[in-house]
Formats: structure tokens, C-alpha cells, sequence
């Protein structure tokens, strides 16, 4: 286990318990399957899966900026279709949602919404004074993986149950 996996840490008496790296990849991957059964939410899919591959070639922050936008489309695509959700925008679809547990994660997530429309060029012109540099690969990861994260209260497709144990 040690040497070959990530995703379980062995605790007595002989019982795997899923990871971190674990959980995230079973998200990501429930996601995947998920996206899989719906035209338009495979092809949002498809295309923040490129511009994450686009990095590779140039992690600029115009492609930084490009692949937060492809991933804030694909959950607004995700909570559009959550049962009763009549809004189009990611910050209106949360305030429908009545999955989050306490206020400030909802507030969480309406922050990280409005970074992405009001830092320059994500998803509008935005206000170039409020940047206080350019994007680069720390805020990549630091917001993909805040944004991935809201998925399950975004989708009533995701079990969180399955997620955890990586089933």
C-alpha cells in the first residue's frame, strides 16, 4: 500500500481508509462520469479538461485566467441543472441552493465567484485596479481546487458517500 497507492492508508485491524489525494480523485472522477451523461456538461468538461492541458505548453497568466473561466461555466452548468434552480449565474445559483451547511460557505464560494468577475479578463472586463498582480500557476491550483471542491453541494448527481470511500 505504501509503495504503490496514495489513495488508502492501512489502520488496524486491516481496514483501508481513503485519502486525501483519494477523495479528490474520486470527485474528479464521479465528476467525470457525471458530465459523461449529458451532451453539453461532456463538452464544458472537455474544454476545462483542455485548457488544464493548455497549461502545459504555457502557463500564462492568460491561460490561468482562461481555465478558472472554463471551470466557473462547467459549475454553472452543474447547479442549472440542480432541481428548482431557475437562475443561469453561479453566484445566483448558490443563493437558490439549499445544500450548504452554514452561511459563511455559501459566502465562500459567492467570494471566489466574484474574484473570477472582477479580476481582469476571467470572465469580464473586470476592474484592472483591483488586480494585484498578474495570475500565475499558485492561483491555478488554489482556486480550481476550491472551485472543484463546491461541486458536491453544486450537483444533486454527486454522492459524497461514494466520493469518500472511492467506490
Amino acid at each position: 500500500i505504501d509503495k504503490f497507492s496514495l489513495r488508502y492508508d492501512l489502520r488496524r485491524p486491516c481496514m483501508l481508509c481513503p485519502t486525501l489525494p483519494c477523495i479528490f480523485t474520486s470527485l474528479v472522477r464521479d465528476l467525470r462520469v457525471l458530465t459523461g451523461t449529458d451532451p453539453h456538461l461532456t463538452g464544458l468538461m472537455k474544454d476545462f479538461e483542455n485548457a488544464l492541458r493548455d497549461l502545459r505548453i504555457e502557463s500564462s497568466d492568460d491561460r490561468v485566467r482562461h481555465c478558472i473561466q472554463r471551470e466557473v461555466t462547467l459549475l454553472e452548468a452543474l447547479g442549472q441543472n440542480y432541481p428548482g434552480v431557475s437562475q443561469v449565474t453561479l453566484g445566483a445559483i448558490c443563493g437558490e441552493i439549499q445544500t450548504w451547511p452554514h452561511e459563511k460557505l455559501l459566502e465562500a464560494i459567492k467570494c471566489v465567484y466574484k474574484f473570477t468577475n472582477n479580476y481582469p479578463g476571467i470572465r469580464h472586463a473586470g476592474d484592472p485596479a483591483s488586480a494585484l498582480r498578474t495570475l500565475d500557476m499558485r492561483d491555478l491550483i488554489a482556486v480550481s481546487i476550491l472551485l472543484a471542491g463546491f461541486t458536491p453541494y453544486l450537483s444533486n448527481g454527486l454522492s459524497a458517500d461514494q466520493v469518500y470511500r472511492g467506490a
